[in-house]
């Protein structure tokens, strides 16, 4: 069988991508995992058995490329990640005349993404979803989205992302050295690329209000056209000393581990990974309250902390009461095992209709 994405950069969607093809490859399924292009940390991830195929060249011109690759090698099934690459990869089908089982899953909210226009969305949903034979979507809320679209909902399947619970403690135990942790003050983390979509500019305003009563230090993992913009607020707001940005960070899990709260500040996820692992390390939450994973993540606020979208005041006053409240790390780790790679893996093999090699 085939998985089809962009790259295995530093994204969530990648990195859905690599854990499903590794275990697909564990269950007994040969996989082929076609990239548009093979770069990015996660490529050393990548189990060995799985063959990782490039195709070099901008989505655009990957159709030809999937057309030929489809009639040569016939795969049982295709499970395609990410909008683009699944209108790839059914315009690949169809002019290749395929035969076989094509699952595609949707990563994020299409209401939200201001980059795709939705004149663009809409007839993608309604006139070329249906040739799929089942669309994924990781929350209720995006299966709503999708069927309000135009989609049929005995085409949408509900399935979450994957975390494997037992690997991220294993990683997040891993040693790390950084002043903030010697520093005998709460400690919170952000997990995430530095780009509009995870608004980081609330959260450094939480976090001059949170300096005006309490004595913190706030990490933000990752890499992103925002930095510079984030690094000169920082500055604006006199955080130096106690934000930092150390980049972007595989595994981030010994980061978080160490942490005393996730803080996640995006106007829009589709499952939000890092709410979900910060959930297997035992670690608090305080989340915004956008669409569509974090609600569903944490149950309606029954794991963690749900805060109004682009509310400085209620972020900070959200991060004051969860810091405040008592640890219950055994409790957050049982609701991440809801989501462990065997069990959402076997979900996609069902939908795929792949048992074996």
């Amino acid at each position: 069988m085939t998985v089809f994405t962009r790259s295995l950069e530093g994204g969530g969607a990648e990195r859905v991508a690599y854990l499903l093809a590794n275990e697909f490859a564990r269950s007994g399924v040969g996989v082929d995992l076609v990239l548009q292009f093979a770069t990015g940390p996660y490529l050393d991830a990548v189990d060995p058995s799985v063959r990782i195929l490039e195709i070099g060249r901008r989505l655009r011109w990957s159709v030809p490329w999937l057309i030929r690759y489809l009639r040569t090698y016939r795969p049982k099934a295709v499970l395609g990640l990410l909008t683009e690459n699944n209108v790839a990869i059914l315009l690949g089908a169809l002019l290749s005349s395929y035969k076989g089982r094509i699952v595609v899953s949707e990563r994020n909210s299409l209401r939200q993404r201001r980059y795709i226009p939705p004149w663009i969305v809409r007839p993608v949903v309604r006139y070329l979803y249906p040739r799929a034979d089942r669309v994924v979507a990781l929350t209720n809320e995006m299966a709503d989205e999708l069927v309000a679209l135009g989609l049929h909902r005995s085409k949408v399947t509900v399935i979450p992302n994957p975390v494997s619970v037992e690997h991220v403690l294993a990683q997040g135990g891993q040693a790390l050295d950084h002043a903030f942790f010697n520093a005998g003050v709460p400690v919170l983390v952000a997990v995430g690329r530095l780009v509009a979509q995870k608004d980081y500019p609330t959260m450094l305003q939480a976090a001059f209000l949170l300096s005006l009563d309490l004595d913190f230090r706030l990490l933000v993992l990752g890499e992103g056209e925002e930095r510079l913009r984030l690094q000169q607020l920082t500055d604006q707001l006199g955080l130096q000393g106690v934000v930092d940005f150390p980049g972007f960070k595989s595994p981030p899990w010994p980061w978080m581990a160490r942490s005393d709260l996730l803080v996640l500040s995006s106007t829009f996820e589709g499952w939000g990974n890092v709410v979900a692992e910060a959930l297997a390390l035992g670690l608090r939450v305080v989340s915004t309250d956008c669409p569509t994973g974090p609600r569903e993540i944490l149950d309606d606020g029954r794991f963690g902390t749900l805060v109004p979208v682009r509310d400085p005041r209620a972020l900070a006053d959200g991060i004051i009461s969860t810091l405040a409240a008592p640890k219950e790390p055994e409790r957050l780790r049982r609701r991440a095992r809801e989501w462990e790679t065997e069990r959402v893996a076997n979900m996609y093999l069902e939908l795929l209709g792949v048992v074996e090699c």
